[in-house]
């Protein structure tokens, strides 16, 4: 069986995964390399550049941190460059394939995240199945410029006495922004960010940017410094003849249920109040225009209070109040002109007030539940 020399590409954040997978594929009689033993600096990036060119297989351990990293992304394309087979093995949760790379989505990966005897039987078919590498190219593709190297120059510009306008510093900003987002360089660049929030030239926005990316850096931190949860095994299951039924237990009422009914109550009460008091003070508006008895307002009153409450936490209810409450204005209207005097004051007071009352009354409901909710 041939032995490959394989290169496993990788973040930091996920090391524990990749020397498990480094394990099982020299389980397989495979010979892996991976960057554990080495450090910084230019020699370091040297050195992973070397094997890349003498690997049989470039291994592309997937994860969101390995992504988003500028080293990997270094590496995958100067192996895409040498020829090198290339292998994407999945290791983390997070990743969508409609969303990476062009050179790695038009490969087929391989679900390593459970490392179970079917993750094993894939990842070897799939090292059995990949083509040899080609010879090197000549002349050699332009290598990749170290990824730690731009930050040097970073740290020359900060530590400098002369004095940075706004568009050095928000380039310098920029960069740092860049860096404190991948795994590889975050610690340095928010390193860098401390360093350059002392300068005494450092203008009052910028200075927030660099508030707002350390918060953000901090919080990440953090995140990734929870304990996550082992996985639950599986338990044996009974036979079937000895296996217990259990009944569902009936759910009770929880807290949030009884907050939300409040809520619901308190929506339906305030666009019911406003509605009505809008409607009401409408229709006395109209019932004085029309020299007949306040009474007249109370048929607006209602109206508004019933589509006030009816709106409640739904905003699309206020498109109906709006609707409905012109057609009955309307029809009151057209009834009260064909019947008697009075009730013409009572249709135009009805057309005056019940619109608004409504639809004010629809609109503080709806508002008042989305709130409360």
């Amino acid at each position: 069986m041939l032995v490959a020399g394989i290169f496993v590409s990788y973040s930091r954040e996920s090391e524990a995964a990749v020397r498990a997978l480094a394990q099982d594929v020299e389980a397989l009689e495979h010979t892996v390399w991976f960057d554990h033993d080495l450090s910084g600096g230019k020699v370091w990036w040297e050195q992973i550049l070397a094997e890349i060119r003498d690997c049989q297989v470039f291994m592309m351990a997937l994860s969101p941190d390995s992504l988003r990293s500028v080293a990997c992304s270094s590496e995958y394309n100067y192996a895409s460059e040498l020829g090198k087979p290339i292998l994407p093995i999945l290791i983390a949760d997070g990743v969508s394939p409609n969303l990476l790379p062009p050179k790695l989505s038009q490969i087929q990966f391989v679900d390593y995240r459970k490392q179970d005897k079917t993750g094993a039987i894939n990842l070897a078919r799939a090292l059995k199945t990949l083509p040899q590498a080609k010879p090197l190219p000549d002349p050699l593709p332009t290598p990749p410029a170290a990824p730690l190297s731009y930050l040097g120059r970073i740290t020359e510009q900060i530590d400098s006495a002369a004095s940075l306008d706004h568009k050095e510093q928000s380039a310098l900003v920029s960069e740092l922004r860049r860096g404190a987002r991948d795994p590889e360089t975050a610690a340095d660049a928010c390193k860098l960010l401390e360093r350059m929030r002392k300068r005494d030239d450092l203008l009052a926005r910028i200075g927030d940017e660099i508030d707002e990316l350390l918060e953000e850096a901090r919080e990440t931190e953090v995140k990734h410094a929870e304990p996550k949860p082992e996985p639950s095994r599986p338990q044996p299951q009974r036979p079937d003849t000895m296996a217990l039924k259990a009944e569902s237990a009936p759910r009770l009422p929880s807290l949030s249920d009884k907050v939300a009914d409040k809520a619901s109550e308190g929506s339906r009460l305030a666009g019911a109040m406003y509605g009505g008091g809008i409607g009401f003070g409408i229709g006395v508006v109209a019932a004085l225009m029309e020299g007949e008895d306040y009474g007249l307002a109370l048929v607006p009153a209602i109206g508004g209070a019933i589509a006030g409450a009816i709106a409640k936490g739904r905003p699309l209810v206020v498109r109906y109040a709006v609707i409905g409450a012109f057609l009955l204005g309307f029809a009151a209207l057209l009834f009260g002109y064909s019947i008697d005097p009075y009730a013409q004051a009572f249709a135009i007071a009805a057309v005056i007030g019940i619109p608004p009352g409504a639809v004010i009354g629809a609109i503080v409901g709806a508002l008042v539940g989305k709130m409360r909710a």
